[in-house]
This record gives structure tokens, sequence and C-alpha cells, in this order.
């Protein structure tokens, strides 16, 4: 019988420590002022990830209390009633805090894979155009330029698979680029310019409309998380006094 009242308070420590444990590994790799998660091989040993084994052991404890308390008199309120009830309670508890500290582990470690996960998005259409003197506006030739915008906090590089261009239905698919890519820090962007493409015959015409395709992939510096986009963009073209301006519109 002893044996039976002091078997739930080893089972149940045992569980919160394996429990503690756990919490340490978590808290250490997702710190709360710091987004680098820790890689320390310390982490590895086996008990430092027996949360699992922790919860088992803590109900099996509350079990066994539960057996010693249908062993004690409930019409006598007797020192080992008290200690039963309180370690049914502390258990409990240490449940409790138990489940709430990894839930909030696990969103601790989502919140900072989300900050290193690398994001490059189409944020404007470039274009600089070629006029062809005359009293008529005339376009003798065009460059389309693409800018992307970086809105995460980890430094991204990004390739261009393929770039075309069309406009006043003459175009040109790829080109020759002096680079394909290059690397994009936090809240920047950069402008990828197509070769300029040469109208012929000029166009005279207006409002003119073409399309461009830009597809192109990204990842973070280490090469992972790779992600590959392709947005295509119609845009019209239209004369003002200071040269000619431009409107898009993403269509996928």
């Amino acid at each position: 019988m002893t044996l039976l009242r002091f078997a739930p308070i080893v089972v149940e420590f045992f569980g919160t420590l394996f429990v503690w444990f756990d919490t340490q590994r978590l808290n250490e790799r997702n710190p709360p002022h710091r987004i680098a998660i820790s890689d320390d091989s310390k982490w590895d040993k086996w008990y430092y990830r027996k949360a699992g084994l922790g919860f088992s052991l803590l109900l099996l404890g509350i079990f066994l209390q539960g057996v010693t308390l249908t062993t004690v008199s409930v019409y006598e309120v007797r020192p080992e009633l008290i200690l039963a009830i309180a370690t049914v309670i502390l258990a409990l508890v240490t449940a409790w805090m138990a489940v709430e500290t990894r839930r909030m582990a696990r969103a601790a470690k989502k919140t900072v894979e989300l900050e290193q996960m690398p994001i490059l998005g189409f944020r404007d259409l470039k274009l600089e155009a070629g006029k062809q003197a005359g009293q008529q506006p005339t376009l003798a030739s065009l460059r389309v330029g693409m800018e992307v915008f970086n809105a995460g906090r980890v430094p991204v590089k990004y390739k261009v698979k393929s770039f075309s261009v069309m406009f006043a239905n003459q175009g040109t698919s790829s080109g020759q680029f002096l680079s394909r890519g290059s690397r994009v820090l936090p809240g920047s962007s950069t402008i990828f310019w197509h070769p300029a493409l040469s109208l012929n015959p000029p166009v005279s015409t207006f409002p003119a409309v073409g399309q461009v395709r830009f597809e192109y992939e990204y990842s973070d510096e280490s090469g992972g998380q790779l992600q590959s986009i392709v947005e295509k963009v119609d845009y019209t073209v239209s004369p003002i006094e200071s040269g000619f301006h431009v409107n898009w519109l993403m269509v996928d």
C-alpha cells in the first residue's frame, strides 16, 4: 500500500521531467528574440524528444492517484486524502501547462519559419520608349522592364527562365541577357530589363497594346525553398506631352 501511495508521485515526476526536457529544446530552437533556429547537437539526445512519453506518464500518475483515492475513506479527513487530492491537482495543472507550452512553442516555430521564408513578387512594369522624329507620335523601339520586390525578411536570389515581349503584334522571346538574375535584399526591389525591341514598321496608332510573359524562380541564399513563378501582364501605351504613358494589368 505504501508503494501504491508513492508510485503516482514518482511517475508524475518523471513525466514532468520528460516534458520539461522537450520544452527546453523547443524554446532553444525557437528563441523569442532571435529568428535563427539552433541546430546544436546536444538537443538530439533521446530524452529531449520524449514529450509524448512524459504526457503518458502524467496520465498514468493521475490514474494511480485515482486508485489511491479509492482506498482512502471519504468520510475521514486523513493526511493521505489531502496528499492524494493535492497530487491530482498538481498533475492536472502540470499537464495543462505542458500542453500550453508545447502549443506556444509550435506556434513560435511556425512564426520563425515564416520570417525565414523568401518572398519575391512582381511590383511594376517599366517602359522606355524610343521616339521617331516627326509631328505625329511614333514609337520606333521599346524596352520593357519587370520590377520585382522582396517582401520578406531574408535576402533572395532569383533567376529569370524566360522573358517574352509583344507589342502591336510585334515581339520577341527571351533574348540574350547580360545576366539572368541577381540578389535582392529585404525591402528592396530590382528591375530586370528585356533587350530593346525594334519596331518595324514603327507604331503610330495609339493606344497600342502589348503583352509580357515573365517566368522566374527564386530561393533563399542557400538555394533552399525554391519557388517558380510565371507573370503575365497586358499593357497599353498612350502618347502624352512628355512622351508615352503605360497602363498595365496582371492577367495571371
